[in-house]
């Protein structure tokens, strides 16, 4: 038996130790972690190790714990997209139990803000690819995936819209395996640890509100365009996008257009699936004159859309391996209608580059605008 304090609570390794009981109080997260070295490596001995401590240790450990894994999602995410630390912009989660993160000359820096993910009635679009064939053949794999399962499924409806393709009833485990699978570099449909994302995380704390979609893959009817790769009853084409802008190709990503958009403008994509919504949207409008396309159309829809957009791609240099590939490209987007599942806000210790980041998020405005390319 040992009986110690601040030797044995700073990690030291006792050979052959099976229990512990720890009743010492710490106040900071980075303390607390180092005096979860008790046991070390024991494949095969963990059903014979125990802990005992009190409740309120428990609950930081338990929080420090969910913290430390988003952050490891972050650093996966960051290493994905080739980014140094000063580039991405980290972050630490405060724990609701009230310790701290560390101690208060160690956090420089750091400055305390409060987050919260809100993609109610948003149309959130993957406007970046990476610069990568394999990746593009794989994401077009996992799109041709999801139809076959859609093609197949009893209680899916099969329709053609105008300018579209359009399964409606979706099944929500349908839509998060094809987005588990997406590699994607734009902030929301990242992957990080466990293949989890931003939008992946929102949907999944809302999986009975968002337990039935419709799907949509767009086209268009030029004739001097790209034919389109799926069977319909109409003269279908790809949609093209010739204004990609490779300014972080170095970065091993490009953007698919000059604006943040991958969509057509708001609102024509929002309307698959949901029939004729147009009187819905008037009154919507009616009620409020400030209320933009994008978010009338998200309102009156009832189910949430998942747009797959596959196009011929030009970036303006040609200097990405995209452009004026043999492969069409492929990325996607979200429309989310409106949620009754309240935000969930987090504190976190962040860096002068992740409130950067957060400023440009909330400044950039979709476009209701022609696009350039069609």
């Amino acid at each position: 038996m040992a009986v110690g304090g601040l030797a044995l609570a700073r990690g030291l390794t006792l050979e052959g130790l099976t229990t512990s009981y720890v009743l010492r109080n710490v106040g900071a997260a980075d303390t607390l972690l180092q005096m979860g070295r008790w046991f070390g490596y024991r494949p095969g001995y963990e059903r014979l190790c125990r802990v005992h401590m009190t409740e309120n240790m428990h609950a930081h450990f338990t929080e420090i714990n969910e913290s430390v894994e988003e952050l490891r999602h972050d650093l996966v995410v960051m290493e994905k997209q080739k980014k140094r630390p000063s580039e991405f912009g980290l972050k630490v989660r405060h724990s609701p139990t009230g310790i701290a993160i560390t101690a208060a000359n160690k956090m420089r820096t750091a400055e305390e803000i409060e987050v919260a993910l809100d993609l109610s009635c948003k149309h959130t679009q993957a406007y970046e690819v990476y610069d990568d064939l394999a990746i593009n053949k794989h994401n077009k794999m996992a799109i041709d995936e999801l139809l076959a399962s859609l093609n197949v499924n009893g209680s899916t409806n099969y329709n053609e819209e105008d300018k579209a393709i359009v399964y409606s009833n979706v099944p929500v485990q349908e839509v998060l395996e094809l987005l588990t699978k997406f590699q994607n570099p734009t902030t929301h449909f990242a992957l990080g640890s466990n293949n989890e994302s931003l939008v992946t995380n929102y949907i999944s704390d809302r999986l009975k509100e968002l337990s039935s979609w419709d799907v949509a893959i767009p086209f268009v009817g030029l004739k001097s365009n790209r034919p389109f790769p799926y069977q319909t009853d109409k003269n279908a084409y790809c949609r093209s996008r010739h204004s990609g802008d490779t300014g972080d190709l170095e970065k091993g990503k490009v953007k698919i257009t000059a604006k943040n958009v991958v969509a057509d403008p708001n609102p024509n994509d929002l309307r698959f699936g949901q029939g004729d919504i147009t009187e819905s949207v008037n009154k919507l409008k009616k009620e409020d004159s400030d209320l933009r396309p994008t978010q009338a159309h998200l309102q009156a829809r009832r189910k949430p859309l998942l747009i797959l957009h596959i196009f011929d791609f030009e970036d303006k240099e040609n200097r990405s391996s995209l452009s004026r590939a043999e492969d069409l490209v492929v990325s996607l987007s979200i429309g989310f209608p409106e949620t009754k599942v309240k935000v969930k806000p987090k504190k976190y210790a962040a860096t002068s580059r992740f409130l950067e980041m957060l400023k440009s998020m909330a400044s950039e405005n979709e476009t209701d605008e022609v696009l350039e390319d069609e």
